[in-house]
């Protein structure tokens, strides 16, 4: 009998305790949990959003978009009627397409930089239709690519570098701001369209 009160009492013991440790905890968790809320309202979680954080088609539009302020870069005349590459049956249909590429492979840059003319093809490559025969894969216009790269540049949006074998384009530190800051604006629009529609 005595060994059996000793041990109610043991158990009893034990559960005070964990009520003791409960109440000690429950009050720093929900503290922690209210700062975490708060951190990543908006807009203060724009502090640590990255470029990766947003679709990559919303990065390029917004890029585009930002793009055609900049005078540097510019389709020539010829962009009308040249294809993007040996794949391709048309031309693009979108008008602002020079934009929309020169988006596309600024953004490239910044995940694969160091990157080159030949690699960048290789990115806007396709397999062309022949019929009945097999499919061939193109690499895309190499003129195209390496003319956007040296508005990039002329910009100062990109410069020209080498890390060991590697050679090829890097983002400047005014091309990061300029991606981080496109990013950022799709971001906030992208929060007002869903606080106007709820």
């Amino acid at each position: 009998m005595g060994g059996l009160k000793e041990e109610r009492h043991n158990s009893s013991k034990k559960r005070e305790n964990l009520d003791i440790l409960i109440l000690l905890i429950l009050p720093t968790a929900y503290t922690t949990i209210q700062y975490y809320r708060n951190l990543f309202k908006w807009p203060a979680f724009f502090r640590f959003m990255k470029i990766s954080d947003l679709s990559p088609d919303k990065i390029i539009e917004k890029t585009a978009e930002a793009l055609k302020k900049i005078p540097e870069v510019h389709p020539p005349e010829w962009a009308k009627f040249v294809k993007t590459g040996a794949h391709k049956e048309r031309p693009p249909v979108k008008e602002d397409w020079w934009y929309t590429r020169s988006a596309s492979i600024l953004r490239k840059i910044s995940k694969l930089g160091p990157i080159g003319t030949n690699k960048l093809k290789k990115k806007y490559g396709g397999k062309k239709n022949k019929g009945y025969k097999p499919e061939k894969r193109y690499d895309g216009s190499g003129n195209i690519t390496r003319k956007i790269l040296q508005q990039l540049e002329k910009a100062g949006l990109v410069e020209q570098t080498g890390k060991g074998a590697h050679k090829g384009r890097i983002l400047t530190p005014k091309g990061q701001s300029f991606l981080d800051k496109s990013s950022k604006n799709g971001k906030e629009k992208a929060a007002s369209k869903e606080n106007t529609s709820s």
